[in-house]
């Protein structure tokens, strides 16, 4: 741990100067604006990161080479999980056709996510889901209310011998998983993003804790 000392000046005034290490590293210039944050141990953060929006991120896949749908698909929820918010799906050549059948999948199975912009060689992807508007609780209360009645009609399916109802018990456990990948996503980017952080009430440790707390819904698989 580095060690400054505070001053004293106008005799008002505390300062303490920066290392210019960080300084460097954020490329901060002279009359730049940086942001402080108490935090709720006491202790302050110095961040660049001041806009009140959730950092604007993108991530390019290339499509050539892959003939794996569902190697697809674990990109793109691996980018979305991330916090990436603006995904590009390329192609040199014609895309394949399995390629717009999984971007269908994907919008279908995450929260925000929707297509903007598409031709032959390209599709662009965009979060349109502000992450302050989904709050935790209500996502893991939502959980719990789906994951109970799963539960329930998944007993009574057996027992009425109702393939209809195991049917739907199979189809709203897709429901839960993309509320579980919703809160992953929230996590992470509450942990790169301290504004975001504040903005939703919710810390970085309670953030990692409502991701590890969900309810659980796989023992229905």
């Amino acid at each position: 741990m580095e060690i400054r000392r505070v001053q004293i000046t106008g005799g008002l005034s505390y300062i303490m100067t920066l290392p210019k290490e960080w300084i460097d590293a954020q490329k901060i210039k002279k009359n730049d604006s940086i942001g402080i944050e108490l935090q709720l141990d006491g202790t302050l953060l110095i961040t660049k990161i001041i806009e009140q929006e959730p950092l604007q991120r993108k991530k390019e896949f290339s499509v050539d080479g892959i003939t794996e749908p569902e190697y697809l698909f674990r990109l793109l929820i691996g980018a979305y999980i991330s916090g990436i918010t603006t995904i590009a799906i390329t192609s040199k050549e014609r895309l394949p056709p399995f390629v717009r059948a999984v971007v269908r999948d994907f919008t279908q199975m995450t929260i925000g996510q929707e297509a903007v912009e598409e031709n032959d060689l390209m599709i662009i992807l965009k979060d349109l889901l502000n992450p302050s508007e989904m709050p935790f609780v209500n996502s893991i209360k939502r959980m719990f209310v789906i994951v109970k009645a799963i539960h329930e009609d998944a007993i009574t399916a057996i027992r009425t011998r109702n393939p209809s109802l195991a049917a739907d018990v199979t189809a709203r456990d897709n429901d839960l998983d993309r509320l579980h990948w919703l809160i992953a996503r929230q996590t992470h980017m509450i942990l790169s993003n301290v504004v975001l952080s504040k903005k939703m009430g919710v810390s970085p440790g309670m953030a990692v804790h409502y991701l590890r707390d969900q309810p659980d819904h796989r023992a229905n698989r």
